[in-house]
């Protein structure tokens, strides 16, 4: 929402480079703050080093399922300047019938697809209500 509100009015894309970078960062810092912990013999009953190694190679790649928030973020700052120009052509009526449809497929992808889409969608949503809260 805080995005939506600062960047409603934005024509620009969103720096991907950098969040790219603080993504994948984040990821290996965290997987090796595990990694160090399971060989210092932390180890939890049900995790083996082959759950440890895959969730290495999804952070590394950044994984839709892994990262679903980044994903779904990376996706949406790709989008960010369609949403804008889209959704500053209406009025406000129209606006909130736009953002009641979001709201819908994004809680209805999470019934029938899986979720596999729903992160996006309800981003794109969040987005627009922070939006929409900035124009009212």
């Amino acid at each position: 929402m805080i995005t939506g509100y600062f960047l409603i009015y934005s024509k620009k894309p969103a720096k991907l480079r950098k969040l790219i970078y603080e993504g994948i960062f984040y990821a290996v810092i965290v997987i090796l703050l595990v990694v160090i912990a399971y060989f210092a013999g932390f180890r939890y009953r049900y995790i083996s080093l082959t759950d440890v190694e895959k969730t290495l190679f999804r952070s590394v790649f950044i994984v839709y399922d892994c990262y679903w928030f980044f994903a779904a973020y990376l996706v949406l700052c790709f989008i960010i300047p369609g949403i804008t120009y889209f959704f500053n052509k209406y009025d406000q009526k129209e606006q909130l019938i736009i953002m009641v449809l979001f709201w819908v497929f994004g809680y209805g992808a999470n019934i029938f697809c899986g979720g596999s889409y729903a992160g996006v969608f309800k981003a794109v949503f969040f987005f627009m209500l922070g939006g929409y809260i900035r124009i009212v």
